[in-house]
């Protein structure tokens, strides 16, 4: 017993230290964001400032990858934009286009997730084939993006479980707004997403009590998934 508790604060302090250590990589328009990745170690931070990037990310190491003022990745209709296949990764604040081949590419999307305990939150999704893809992985967390426009899927679980989707918004993608066919969670007990085919009465949106969350759930295509608390209007796109 004494052992195992050295051998987890042996662990923990490696941890805190690595953490202490980290540095942040800007990468500016004439640079390269996957080259800014290579050079990054884990928990580092690669800033990636406003331009225009044509780039097929791939991230494979725990990193925060952060856009300010929301640069363009565009991955020029090939290929996903942003593949995770590292465990504990941060994707935050970019506007994503163009990602997947109609109709060949289905599985591709401008964030494919095949890994764990992630968080994407706070991007801009549309034009790609889905907007987010996550394939047999757990522990991501999906919350604050727009996720519009896209040719497939805004949000696609697929073969997931335990993932918690919640504050976004999902406008006029036209396979659907969301698939799960796994066991996933659509809220996060006071909010779910809001839904562009679930908005009014005739799709069975009530908010008779005008708090901007629908009175009933909404169903999840693909297997058990439910958005307890879908959102009934948003103000702003």
């Amino acid at each position: 017993m004494v052992l195992s508790m050295l051998s987890f604060c042996q662990a923990f302090l490696i941890f805190i230290c690595a953490l202490s250590q980290a540095y942040v990589l800007e990468v500016n328009q004439d640079d390269s964001i996957q080259g800014a990745i290579f050079a990054a170690q884990p928990w580092d931070t690669v800033l990636v400032y406003n331009g225009s990037y044509y780039e097929h990310i791939k991230i494979d190491k725990p990193i925060t990858l952060k856009g300010m003022e929301y640069p363009i990745l565009d991955s020029s209709a090939s290929g996903s934009a942003i593949t995770l296949s590292a465990d504990g990764v941060i994707i935050e604040g970019f506007r994503i286009i163009n990602s997947g081949i109609f109709p060949t590419k289905q599985e591709e999307a401008g964030i494919k997730v095949l890994s764990n305990n992630n968080t994407v939150r706070g991007n801009i999704l549309n034009n790609n084939f889905n907007g987010i893809l996550v394939t047999n992985s757990e522990e991501n967390r999906i919350f604050s993006n727009i996720i519009k426009g896209n040719l497939g899927y805004g949000v696609k679980l697929l073969e997931a479980n335990n993932n918690s989707v919640y504050g976004n918004i999902l406008v006029d993608n036209y396979g659907l707004n969301a698939f799960d066919n796994g066991i996933n969670k659509w809220d996060n007990y006071t909010i779910g997403n809001y839904f562009s085919d679930f908005d009014s009465v005739d799709e069975g949106c009530f908010d008779e009590n005008m708090d901007m969350l629908c009175d009933s759930p909404h169903a999840i295509l693909g297997g058990q998934g439910v958005d307890m608390y879908p959102l009934a209007r948003i103000y702003k796109l």
